[in-house]
């Protein structure tokens, strides 16, 4: 049924600002891998953090150890939508973030209600949310150009750094060889673990094109393995002879999904939908990632991440610039290195991956929206 949308009760100045993380991912999942750590450095003489839970009914090692990271930890799963905003406005929330948006297991009456007085659309959903519920949305300059902020219905913040938050992720040492995980020996080995589903036919042609044009290359994809007979014959409609050149990937833990950046030599990102997290996670195990930036926040945010770390070089604007950024990195052993010792310098050197800095320079937009001098 259609709720009657309220406004949150207009409440006097606390000493802290309360804030709320409100999602149904509070497992091993993307968003929770990017956000945990900022969850622990919020500083807690300014600032009262809640995690709100939409979905008790996927949870894992990582929900455990996520929740003792939060103030308080409110479970809406078995709420009615009316039931669950009665008893998220009794905790006077001043900032709600929306890390879901249109997706899966999401709540969206609950911020048409309003559970805060200002709600956050952040992470989860990588493009406006369209909707007067959500006052602000979590960008940077690299992202969202100032043209472009004209088609959003939130007012931007932009962050003076990348917009996602990243830290140094825990990489295991290497525990089996190239053989053992299917992968040719003393190949030149491009990769893409992005979901299947951001891989369009256009890209999957140009990976094709790619691997005919360099010498003892493979190409090594994550394919869930319903949708593997489907890449199959994909792959076969573009050249039937290619075949042998690629490796699909299966879903395996988080931590061995990791390990396998090592054995690779260059990401392949996918576009229009580009990958966030995989990106992040590729470029911190020393891969570089080649990525075409479009023109909207889901085809941006490599960009982003590589901009961010000054490797322009990577950023490409066309296919045939995407195609020819590739395979002069397997074909042009130089450059390869070239760009390899960059980016570890690069990673060594920025603050994209240091939590810490990220949410201070968050917790500042925080106390300036509510202020309300953005």
């Amino acid at each position: 049924r259609q709720l009657t949308i309220l406004k949150a009760d207009n409440k006097q100045k606390k000493s802290k600002i309360k804030i709320a993380y409100v999602s149904a991912d509070f497992k091993e999942h993307p968003v929770t891998f990017l956000l945990k750590d900022i969850f622990k450095h919020h500083n807690r003489e300014k600032f009262e953090v809640y995690g709100i839970f939409i979905n008790n009914k996927e949870t894992d090692s990582l929900t455990k150890e996520v929740k003792k990271l939060f103030d308080s930890f409110i479970d809406i799963t078995d709420l009615s939508d009316t039931e669950a905003i009665e008893l998220i406005r009794t905790y006077e929330i001043d900032i709600a973030f929306d890390l879901m948006g249109h997706t899966r297991n999401a709540k969206p009456n609950i911020f048409l209600n309003r559970i805060a007085d200002i709600q956050i659309n952040f992470i989860g959903y990588p493009n406006t949310m369209g909707s007067a519920a959500h006052d602000y949305i979590i960008a940077d300059n690299y992202l969202i150009s100032n043209d472009d902020a004209n088609y959003y219905s939130e007012k931007i913040i932009f962050l003076p750094t990348c917009f996602q938050p990243n830290s140094l992720r825990h990489i295991n040492s290497l525990t089996h060889d190239s053989k053992v995980i299917n992968l040719p020996f003393n190949s030149f080995v491009y990769c893409c673990f992005n979901n299947n589903a951001k891989i369009s036919r256009k890209m999957l042609y140009l990976w094709v094109q790619i691997l005919k044009e360099t010498n003892n290359s493979i190409l090594w994809i994550y394919i869930e393995k319903c949708a593997t007979n489907n890449f199959i014959n994909e792959i076969n409609k573009i050249d039937s002879n290619i075949m042998n050149r690629i490796v699909f990937a299966e879903r395996t833990s988080y931590y061995d999904y990791l390990n396998r950046f090592k054995y690779a030599h260059v990401f392949l990102d996918t576009y229009p939908y580009g990958g966030g997290t995989t990106t992040s996670d590729a470029l911190v195990s020393g891969l570089p990632v080649v990525t075409l930036a479009g023109s909207s926040f889901h085809n941006r945010m490599s960009k982003s991440l590589l901009l961010n770390l000054q490797l322009n070089e990577l950023v490409t604007d066309s296919f045939e610039e995407y195609k020819n950024t590739a395979i002069n990195l397997c074909n042009n052993s130089s450059a390869y290195h070239a760009i390899k010792r960059k980016l570890e310098t690069a990673i060594s050197d920025s603050v994209i991956f240091d939590p810490e800095h990220y949410t201070k320079d968050l917790e500042s937009a925080l106390i300036r929206i509510t202020e309300k001098t953005i």
